[in-house]
């Protein structure tokens, strides 16, 4: 990279949220860090032009048009984000989250049974942490008997780049717990890669 990812962080602070001025910045500084910033961006302003025109989320899943119900859309930081997964939320209820808690960017609450965690990325690879994942699902179960018994992991990369390579590494930890994935079938605890849903959001150019 021909800038730091300090250096990045701060252009970021410092520039405005506009998706296509970002894009522009990151194609012009060969950054990924600024890049994946103005996807995280897009996600947000999808989510939100979707929930206030009371339709869905277009993404492309297997090739194919794959619209995603917006019903509610929140924000909070990492640190709050346990206390408004314990209330009740109306289905199909996207929670943003903001901060560094290093596992995912979004939280999908689907249903009382059926919980989406989804990560943006323009990298070549990228490595969940379900350690975090987990501890954090370990807790709601224990402190206020909230589970979901369907789990899914979705993958969010830019339409632009679904040609390009791309690669999940081993997961750092695992579930203890045993989940469905969103089809039905037994999540694949010995290879977590093969319950990982991957969906291509498109740019606003």
């Amino acid at each position: 990279r021909l800038v730091s990812t300090y250096a990045a962080e701060q252009v970021i602070k410092h520039t405005p949220t506009s998706v296509v001025r970002l894009r522009g910045l990151a194609t012009a500084l060969s950054n990924k860090v600024i890049e994946g910033y103005a996807l995280e961006q897009q996600l947000k302003k999808s989510l939100n032009a979707a929930f206030l025109a009371r339709a869905d989320l277009q993404v492309e899943i297997n090739g194919a048009s794959a619209p995603i119900s917006v019903q509610d859309l929140q924000f909070c930081d990492a640190a709050d984000l346990e206390s408004k997964l314990q209330r009740r939320l109306r289905p199909s209820t996207w929670i943003f989250v903001a901060g560094c808690q290093g596992a995912f960017d979004t939280i999908h609450v689907v249903s009382d049974t059926h919980l989406r965690f989804v990560q943006g990325t323009v990298g070549g690879s990228h490595t969940y942490y379900l350690d975090i994942i987990d501890a954090m699902l370990q807790r709601l179960l224990l402190n206020s008997n909230i589970s979901w018994s369907h789990i899914d992991f979705m993958v969010m990369r830019p339409l632009s780049d679904r040609y390009r390579p791309f690669a999940l590494k081993t997961a750092r930890g695992g579930l203890a717990q045993g989940y469905l994935r969103f089809d039905g079938q037994q999540w694949d605890r010995r290879d977590y890669r093969n319950n990982v849903t991957y969906a291509f959001l498109p740019w606003d150019d």
